[in-house]
């Protein structure tokens, strides 16, 4: 955010005028204010002139609505002072595209919304020039698809290598007539690390709700009964009870290269078909 007192301004400049709308938003005192609005000249103006102390700038939105790119530079000028740049000199804003920013963050997005560039500003001369910010040291920022981790004022980031994130939906059948044993599934594509899978027989409502990690193990699994919750699976990956004492449940036995593999123990006679729905990652 920026902070202006009385007779503070913020302004700017156009390559050419009437084409690059403007909006600045903030606080008068705690009252979220829009503080002003218009279109930029070409020649530096003020956009918002701050008529008392301690006034908050909260954003300042731009939008290039000509069939041009054009370029802008927007300013802080305090009063009896000289206007500093707050923004890069002479930023090039494609057609339809827009720029905001907070005081710290940079941003701007294209036609669709999407993050074109991003950066944050983290110091600044003192003697009030402008300043190119870089990360912070060892702080993260995600930008252009990329996670960069900061080596501090003036240094470059290191780009951190991010693996993408692999999932895979499956749907498939359990007998509930069949024997106690191991059951591998397959078709997942890679060798998951985790994975829910949501198990239920005739009525989806009466079901078990089974999540694992290979780190954290078995966690945030539940036994539900007409959609209410009356217990945990404990060791157990899937619980389906068909009556009183009949059921047939599964406990995880491995991560497989395409896929798990689960050992299942039976109960007493149940019969019918029991209902699984995989969600796997990696």
């Amino acid at each position: 955010m920026l902070v202006v007192d009385n007779g503070d301004a913020i302004r700017g400049i156009a390559e050419v005028a009437s084409k690059l709308d403007f909006t600045v938003n903030g606080f008068i005192g705690t009252t979220p204010t829009q503080l002003a609005d218009g279109q930029l000249g070409n020649s530096e103006a003020d956009m918002y002139l701050s008529g008392a102390n301690s006034i908050v700038v909260a954003s300042i939105t731009i939008v290039n609505t000509d069939s041009a790119a054009r370029t802008f530079t927007l300013y802080l000028k305090p009063s009896a002072g000289t206007s500093r740049a707050i923004t890069p000199v002479s930023l090039d804003l494609g057609v339809g595209h827009s720029f905001y920013t907070d005081g710290q963050r940079i941003l701007v997005l294209d036609l669709s919304g999407n993050i074109l560039s991003t950066a944050t500003v983290l110091a600044h001369d003192l003697s009030g020039a402008s300043h190119t910010g870089r990360i912070g040291k060892g702080e993260l920022e995600w930008t252009n698809a990329k996670l960069l981790k900061g080596a501090g004022v003036g240094a470059d980031p290191t780009e951190i290598d991010v693996p993408a994130l692999s999932s895979k939906a499956i749907y498939t059948t359990r007998d509930m007539t069949a024997a106690s044993g191991a059951v591998s599934y397959t078709g997942v594509g890679f060798q998951p690390t985790a994975y829910r899978i949501l198990a239920w027989h005739s009525n989806v409502l009466d079901r078990s709700d089974g999540h694992l990690d290979s780190g954290a193990g078995i966690s945030g699994v539940a036994i539900y009964d007409g959609g209410v919750a009356i217990g945990s699976l404990g060791a157990n990956i899937i619980y389906l009870q068909t009556a009183s004492s009949v059921l047939q449940y599964a406990v995880h036995t491995s991560f497989d290269a395409d896929g798990v593999t689960l050992t299942y123990t039976k109960i007493g006679s149940p019969t019918g078909t029991g209902h699984l729905a995989f969600s796997f990652f990696k």
